[in-house]
């Protein structure tokens, strides 16, 4: 299953045949507009928390932008070395911090 909500995609695996419930295993959200409104320079605390807290359940973060790996390091200082960054459009991208 694939939910898209503002450029944030979420990929989740159902349990079972018969079950409901879901199972996120990967969080990729774009920054500009999503979860850094226009005009603002820093992404909110509850963002970073919640983010946190995706890690913290071993769910995979990937953020995409069109901004540089440098750029994306200020606004996820807390979670840089946990999150896979897909930086300038799609040209670099970064694992690990590698």
């Amino acid at each position: 299953m694939t939910k898209i909500t503002q450029f944030s995609i979420i990929i989740a695996h159902k349990k079972g045949k018969d079950e409901e419930c879901t199972m996120v295993r990967l969080f990729v959200s774009d920054v500009d507009g999503t979860l850094l409104p226009h005009g603002e320079n820093a992404i909110e605390n509850s963002i970073i928390n919640g983010i946190g807290k995706l890690i913290e359940k071993k769910i995979a973060v990937s953020i995409a932008s069109g901004r540089s790996y440098t750029d994306l390091c200020r606004l996820f200082p807390e979670n840089k070395e946990n999150i896979y960054f897909i930086c300038c459009d799609g040209a670099y991208s970064v694992k690990d911090g590698r």
